[in-house]
C-alpha cells in the first residue's frame, strides 16, 4: 500500500526544478491548472518518508525525487543561507521572499537535520550548517526568531507562528541545548498566558495576531519539550553545548 501511494505521488515531482506541485490527484495525477507556486516546506519536506520507502522497497525513485527537490530548493538559497516562503517550481524564482521558521518554511530546515540523522547523508548536514548560521545571524532577536527578507536580512513579518515551536527540539538534536532552553521558556510563557500557543502572536505589539487566536493542537511544542526532557534526564539538567557540526 505504501508503494502504491508513493507511485501515485510521484507525478507531482515531474517539474523543471524537481520541486513538487503542492497538490496531486491520487487517481489522475496533477490537476489541470494546478498552481506552480509552492512553499519551501511543501516542496522540501519529503526526504524522510520517501527515502524510507525506497529503502524498504528497493525502488530508488522516491529517494531520488526527494533529494532532487531538497537540493533544488537549497540551490535557490540566498547569499545569507536562507530560503524564502514560496517559489515557482518551474522557474525557481522566489515569489515570497520572507525567510522565517514558521509557516511555509519550518519543516524544510527540520528535515535537513533529521535526514542527516536518519540517513547519514553528510550533504544534508552541510546544508543545515549553512542554514543554521544564517538563521542565528539574521533571524534571532533575543530568544525569539523573526522573519526577515531572505536577501537583505531586513526585518519583516513580526508575527510568531506556532509552527516555529519545532525549533527548540531541532536545536537539541544538534546540541545547542542552552539556546533551545531559552526559546522554549519563551514559548511556554505564551502557553501559560493563553492555555496553548496561539496560531500567531505579534512579538512587537505583545498581542495575539488578529484571526490567529486559535490553538490547533499542533505537536511541535510537545516534541521540543520531549527532546529537552530526555536530554535533561541524561545529563541531569547540566548546561552544555555539543560541538556536533562546528557552528
Amino acid at each position: 500500500m505504501a508503494l502504491d501511494l508513493g507511485n501515485r505521488l510521484l507525478p507531482a515531482f515531474n517539474t523543471k526544478t524537481g520541486i513538487p506541485y503542492g497538490t496531486v490527484n491520487l487517481k489522475k495525477g496533477v490537476p489541470p491548472g494546478e498552481t506552480k507556486i509552492t512553499s519551501a516546506a511543501g516542496g522540501g519536506t519529503v526526504i524522510l518518508e520517501f527515502s524510507m520507502l525506497s529503502r524498504a522497497t528497493g525502488d530508488p525513485r522516491f529517494e531520488q525525487a526527494a533529494k532532487r527537490a531538497t537540493q533544488s530548493l537549497w540551490d535557490k538559497r540566498s547569499k545569507l543561507g536562507l530560503v524564502g516562503n514560496h517559489i515557482n517550481i518551474d522557474t525557481g524564482a522566489w515569489t515570497h521572499q520572507d525567510a522565517g521558521l514558521g509557516t511555509n518554511i519550518d519543516s524544510f530546515y527540520e528535515y535537513l537535520i533529521k535526514g542527516y540523522i536518519l540517513l547519514g547523508d553528510t550533504n544534508l548536514k552541510e546544508m543545515f550548517q549553512v542554514c543554521y548560521s544564517g538563521i542565528i545571524k539574521y533571524l534571532k532577536k533575543g530568544n525569539w526568531y523573526m522573519d526577515v527578507n531572505m536577501h537583505s536580512g531586513a526585518s519583516g513579518w513580526s508575527v510568531y507562528s506556532s509552527l516555529a515551536n519545532f525549533w527548540p527540539g531541532t536545536q537539541v538534536l544538534v546540541g545547542d541545548v542552552d539556546a533551545a532552553i531559552s526559546t522554549q521558556y519563551e514559548v511556554h510563557a505564551l502557553w501559560r498566558s493563553f492555555g496553548g500557543v496561539p496560531e500567531g502572536f505579534n512579538l512587537q505589539t505583545g498581542k495575539v495576531h488578529a484571526g490567529a487566536e486559535g490553538y490547533p493542537l499542533r505537536p511541535e511544542s510537545i516534541e521540543s519539550i520531549y527532546y529537552l526532557h530526555q536530554v535533561c534526564l541524561e545529563f541531569e539538567g547540566a548546561s552544555f553545548r555539543v560541538q556536533l557540526t562546528g557552528y
